[in-house]
């Protein structure tokens, strides 16, 4: 069996100083480790933490867990290639998410999928989907570091017009 105890550790840690989620602590601080293994480390984290903390944390973010990780990369390897997307609301219904509409919760086990497991996910206004080629990738860093240079931009100019400007007349100043 696996020595757990950096991994409880490390989760209890995330629990007590950051007010993180116990599910959300182990689903990041254990993600190569088998189903069963994040389940005892679970455990022992909600049996160590001295801050007590329920599933939800001190957090208003959603909780996602291993499990929810595993079935979201089954779910996933269904849509590969651009013409096989998925949106978050039809990710949340397959995978029986409690989910607001905007879907937090299903975003955000994309995103630790992405980073934590380094499972590539390609994501746009139409859906998500699995890369086939690296031509995908290629095409889509490209939209996102054009989409970050316009916000950039954009953010600069807002500046600039506040300096020149100011306020609008009859709006007080902040």
């Amino acid at each position: 069996m696996t020595d757990l105890t950096y991994h409880v550790a490390r989760a209890v840690r995330r629990v007590e100083q950051f007010g993180e989620d116990p599910r959300m602590a182990v689903a990041t601080g254990a993600a190569g480790l088998d189903r069963e293994h994040r389940k005892l480390i679970l455990e022992r984290v909600r049996e160590q933490a001295t801050r007590t903390v329920t599933d939800g944390g001190d957090r208003d973010g959603p909780n996602v867990d291993g499990d929810l990780l595993d079935d979201l990369e089954e779910l996933l390897l269904d849509h590969v290639g651009s013409d096989n997307k998925i949106t978050s609301g039809e990710v949340a219904d397959e995978l029986d998410i409690d989910d607001s509409e905007a879907n937090p919760k299903t975003r955000e086990a994309i995103r630790i999928l992405l980073e934590e497991r380094q499972f590539p996910v390609i994501g746009s206004s139409h859906g998500y989907h699995v890369p086939e080629s690296r031509e995908q990738v290629d095409e889509q860093v490209e939209s996102l570091q054009s989409r970050a240079a316009s916000i950039q931009e954009r953010s600069q100019l807002i500046k600039e017009a506040w300096e020149q400007r100011g306020p609008a007349p009859g709006a007080g100043e902040s």
